[in-house]
């Protein structure tokens, strides 16, 4: 189980994770833009992702078991100076465990780049994502929800933080 950097030699086997999970995906999260599945463009979103980190705006990893791209788990650097994190795991991988463990190393990551305070919007009906958050140590910022609109349905935006202090 490792917990590595975005990089090009992984780009064909992220560019299957996203395409094989797009519809699992898009019923939790906003769709990606159209041309993301279009490979020479996903190649460019990748390599932007790699210049962010170089610029200091980010942190993104792919959780990796035995060669295969089991999810994308990220930190984004806010001006707040605050420190969002996100994941997303493939379908076949769902109740396995690995939302957590490897969102566990992510909290380590921000941890060692000096994070303060880790942020997480989730939604309220994912309640295995929420179930995450929770075993993390995150909770609620504020019993306020935000509606957001995913395809046909509508769904309430939960904030969540978690402090981090040395150890």
């Amino acid at each position: 189980m490792e917990l590595i950097p975005v990089q090009k030699r992984f780009f064909d086997k992220l560019f299957d994770f996203e395409t094989t999970n797009r519809e699992w995906f898009e019923e939790w999260v906003p769709p990606r833009p159209h041309d993301y599945f279009i490979y020479e463009r996903f190649v460019e979103y990748c390599e932007r992702l790699i210049e962010e980190v170089d610029s200091g705006e980010g942190l993104y990893f792919i959780g990796l078991i035995k060669g295969e791209v089991i999810g994308r788990f990220n930190l984004t650097f806010l001006e707040s100076g605050a420190v969002d994190i996100g994941y997303r795991v493939a379908y076949k991988h769902i109740g396995k465990g690995y939302a957590y463990t490897f969102s566990k190393m992510l909290v380590e990551e921000a941890r060692k780049v000096g994070g303060k305070r880790l942020q997480a919007d989730a939604l309220v009906e994912n309640t295995a994502s929420t179930k995450v958050l929770k075993k993390l140590g995150f909770e609620l910022t504020s019993n306020e929800t935000k509606a957001i609109r995913l395809g046909t349905k509508t769904f309430k935006l939960a904030p969540y933080h978690l402090l981090l202090t040395k150890q």
